[in-house]
């Protein structure tokens, strides 16, 4: 197995709060999946956030990050898990997925750059784009990357036209998705565009001036494979949108200045047309065409753009965090460390079925993945009540939303990113648990393991609770946990060392729960001393049940607390030792 690299410093410590671990577990080789309750986040007293976390790493054997569009339409809105479920009809393995880039609410389409398998979807909607909003993108080698990602595409028609043709799939002219889209310009659209495969245009009016030439191409399979050389004939053209065109043509298009080359393309034509990518910066001719376009790319396979750049370099970037996303929302993050590992992070905000997270500025969650996770670059995608993240747990055939949505369910959204294995995934559970759903504990409670050996039995956050076996009968073992935490205070239950069985909160009325190291009788010589170790939340009382002993407090650690009991009586004496007046005794000493 190839594990991701993990992180030196606990995101608490980072974090500059306490955390609580209610998830840790790997889902495939490279990726590693946990859940984290933060309190008193960026060192901000009642500061409480819910992290959801993947840490990915892309040179694991069999590992892919893939882009999935909602109903493989550029147009068209679906949430995060059904776009997986479009992915595992086709194949892929599926263990994990996050919302991605910004979008049109009443198109579906993305703001930004598409590319899915090696093939483009959709273009920039304009070239200085992901300058400003960079996109994240895998290469062939699996490294991933955050920067700049343009289209640069190139059509020859006959032998007197030949122009850029920059902008896929780019139909609209206002709102999220066109509000910067050259008026003036041509564009190209594949039958991806609708799930009709009609010719039509999303928010804002197109100019009067239009001009439309079917070309029909060869050996094309419906997606524009990067790199690649397309050839074919125009077999009609068309003075306005509305109509409907096969899978094996595309669309070129002339809006305002440009519609009347296009208008002048006739039936019969020859067409040359070929697609690059470009990372890096460009220079730009006075009419708007690229003199340079920059570092061809054409090993990328995937990529989706982002929101807004968050840092590079390991430094912030001020000129956003310090003006936008000043308020607390849900959030939904991608960062590169140094290494190569990415790091993907949703954060929940409050909303009717969850109020333990109160959301986090962009400039409070860029720092935590600068230095809780030491990356490099980050980026923030689309947030707010489009955060989402799905997984596969291990033993689970299903994919789940294990973020906590903030309209109570997931939105629909336009594209995902998804984390897809080869390798065999995790399998089913080595034992069995009387007790799997989550729960509130009281005081102490007892889980029955089934298993064919001793199992492991452990809590995901030390301090909130103690674990004991009591006992066993055959291959049945019985495990009893006591919260020692505060009330509220959560930690996972692991067994075997698999993913978390369940999710245990200390209830309100523990916090006179506590735990005693000694619990059998002993015995000291007189004017000799024994200590006790009581694990409480709470400062404990202990008292003798006789004069034969004398007890003080020693010293407090945490959440434990020393006592010293000094045989002061006769030999021959004793007494019971009671916690928190208690009926019973915790334990019983004697005096030798």
């Amino acid at each position: 197995a190839v594990p991701c690299l993990r992180t030196a410093a606990p995101a608490s410590a980072a974090s500059g709060g306490g955390a609580a671990l209610l998830a840790d577990e790997d889902l495939a080789d490279g990726v590693h999946y946990s859940e984290e309750a933060l309190s008193d986040f960026a060192g901000k007293q009642g500061y409480r956030l819910r992290l959801n976390h993947l840490e990915v790493n892309p040179s694991a054997g069999g590992l892919h990050i893939l882009a999935a569009k909602a109903g493989d339409t550029v147009n068209a809105l679906e949430t995060v898990d059904s776009q997986a479920q479009r992915e595992l009809a086709k194949g892929n393995k599926i263990v994990a997925g996050i919302n991605a880039d910004s979008f049109d609410l009443d198109y579906g389409s993305n703001r930004g750059i598409l590319i899915q398998n090696g093939s483009i979807l959709t273009s920039q909607p304009y070239s200085a784009y992901t300058t400003d909003q960079p996109a994240f993108f895998v290469d062939r080698q699996n490294g991933a990357h955050i920067g700049p990602l343009r289209v640069g595409g190139e059509i020859q028609i006959g032998s007197g036209y030949k122009a850029e043709t920059d902008l896929v799939n780019r139909n609209h002219f206002w709102g999220p998705a066109g509000y910067k889209s050259p008026v003036n310009s041509t564009r190209l659209y594949t039958a991806a565009l609708m799930a009709d495969h009609r010719m039509v245009h999303g928010t804002g009016a197109p100019p009067a001036e239009q001009a439309y030439a079917l070309i029909q191409l060869r050996d094309y399979d419906g997606n524009l494979h990067v790199g690649s050389t397309y050839k074919g004939q125009v077999v009609l053209t068309y003075a306005s949108a509305g109509f409907t065109f096969p899978k094996d043509c595309v669309v070129y298009a002339g809006y305002g200045t440009k519609a009347a080359q296009v208008k002048a393309l006739t039936a019969g034509m020859d067409v040359t047309l070929t697609y690059h990518l470009y990372t890096g910066g460009y220079t730009q001719n006075p009419d708007g065409t690229l003199k340079d376009r920059g570092t061809q790319a054409d090993d990328v396979v995937t990529a989706v753009n982002s929101f807004q750049l968050l840092a590079r370099g390991g430094a912030l970037n001020h000129a956003v965090v310090d003006s936008v996303g000043t308020d607390k929302r849900a959030r939904t993050v991608i960062g590169i460390t140094g290494a190569g590992i990415v790091h993907i992070v949703t954060v929940s905000e409050p909303g009717p079925k969850f109020s333990a997270s109160e959301g986090a500025t962009m400039k409070d969650i860029a720092n935590y993945m600068l230095t809780s996770l030491n990356c490099r670059d980050v980026v923030n995608m689309d947030g707010g009540g489009s955060t989402d993240m799905i997984v596969r747990n291990a033993g689970d055939g299903r994919l789940k939303t294990v973020n906590y949505p903030t309209e109570g369910k997931p939105r629909k959204v336009s594209d995902s990113l998804l984390i897809a294995s080869d390798r065999a995934l995790p399998g089913s559970r080595s034992y069995l648990s009387d007790t799997t759903a989550d729960m509130t504990v009281d005081g102490p409670y007892t889980f029955k393991i089934t298993s064919g050996s001793k199992p492991s039995f452990a809590m995901g956050t030390p301090g909130i609770f103690s674990v004991r076996l009591v006992k066993r009968q055959g291959s049945d073992y019985f495990y009893q946990v006591t919260p020692t935490g505060a009330p509220g205070q959560q930690a996972g239950v692991y067994v075997n060392g698999g993913p978390r069985l369940l999710v245990l909160t200390v209830g309100g009325s523990a916090e006179t729960a506590v735990v005693s190291d000694t619990t059998a009788p002993f015995t000291v010589r007189q004017g000799g001393q024994y200590q006790f170790k009581l694990t409480s939340a709470l400062r404990p009382q202990l008292v003798a049940g006789s004069p034969s002993f004398s007890v003080s407090f020693a010293k407090r650690e945490g959440s434990r607390w020393y006592f010293k009991v000094r045989a002061v009586g006769r030999p021959g004496q004793g007494c019971g030792f009671y916690i928190n007046r208690a009926a019973k005794p915790v334990a019983v000493g004697s005096i030798k």
